[in-house]
């Protein structure tokens, strides 16, 4: 083979081989972090019951069954028995999961996107766009977030839509920080410095350029930020500014329970060891993502 066609041939394969390579010492570094294997069959359990929950639910989770029977024990017909409307905890419980990880999924999604937007702005251009983004940044940081919270969802009606909107106004700034700190450094690469003097585009710059190779901060720190999203709907729910009965989330749930925690504290555990197991799993899968995405880390 001429060095011409070795030369095409690395060119044309080269950096997708490279990528693969890559991909798979992330991999190999990710399956050595036993805890974050855990916690990712955890997590993808937890998500399959609840994309799956009206097959998996034996019952409608607002059912109230016949004969009424509160507060009932498990039985075959109701496996971790009834609350005080005689419902089916199960499905209850099973339901909740999908509305508590959809919030949690949701504002994780929406401000990841804000504040990876807020960075790269900020990063990239410089100048008056950083300082008045950034500033927006810090005060947004230095407000108290729980009582804000408590107060917008009180102010705007507590519901889905709500929380989702208040947890995403309040959960991009970490986010936002990672980022323009990440721009702050790659403006001075050379591959940047060659994408400017080639005349791309801003935009192309931005999101071709630096934002790829930004990501590994950013993933860890959206997956780190779920569990806290799963901790403050719940507690919203709890305080009944969140997810309103009859639909069933499990901080509404761990409400519910409240006045029969010691005559039937089963209601309790059910919700509580399900939002312990889901921020548990996500803050594991979060520590084995930083160790496996971390360049200096071992092969």
């Amino acid at each position: 083979m001429s060095a011409t066609s070795a030369t095409a041939l690395q060119a044309e394969f080269g950096p997708t081989t490279e990528r693969r390579s890559q991909k798979q010492m992330i991999w190999r570094r990710f399956r050595r972090h036993k805890a974050a294997m855990v916690g990712s069959v955890i997590l993808l359990t937890m998500i399959a019951i609840a994309v799956f929950a009206p097959l998996i639910a034996p019952h409608s989770p607002t059912r109230i069954s016949f004969p009424f029977c509160r507060d009932c024990g498990p039985s075959a017909d109701h496996w971790l028995g009834t609350d005080s409307l005689s419902r089916d905890i199960f499905s209850r419980l099973v339901y909740a999961g999908r509305v508590s990880l959809s919030v949690a999924f949701l504002a994780t999604t929406f401000g990841t996107v804000v504040g990876v937007l807020v960075g790269s702005f900020a990063g990239y251009f410089g100048g008056r766009v950083e300082m008045v983004l950034m500033r927006i940044t810090d005060v947004m940081l230095a407000l108290p977030s729980l009582p804000l919270l408590l107060i917008l969802s009180k102010v705007l009606g507590p519901g889905f839509n709500t929380i989702v909107l208040v947890l995403t106004l309040f959960g991009w700034m970490g986010v936002a920080r990672l980022v323009h700190g990440s721009f702050l450094s790659l403006k001075g690469e050379q591959f940047t410095e060659a994408a400017v003097a080639l005349g791309a585009s801003s935009r192309r710059i931005i999101f071709i350029h630096l934002l790829p190779n930004s990501l590994a901060p950013i993933i860890v720190a959206a997956t780190l930020s779920l569990g806290g999203y799963i901790i403050v709907e719940a507690t919203l729910s709890f305080l009944g500014l969140g997810i309103q009965p009859p639909a069933s989330s499990w901080g509404n749930m761990l409400t519910g329970a409240q006045a029969k925690i010691f005559q039937n504290p089963l209601l309790t555990f059910y919700p509580g060891i399900a939002i312990f197991l889901v921020v548990l799993s996500a803050n594991f899968v979060g520590d084995g993502l930083r160790d496996a995405l971390d360049p200096r880390g071992k092969e």
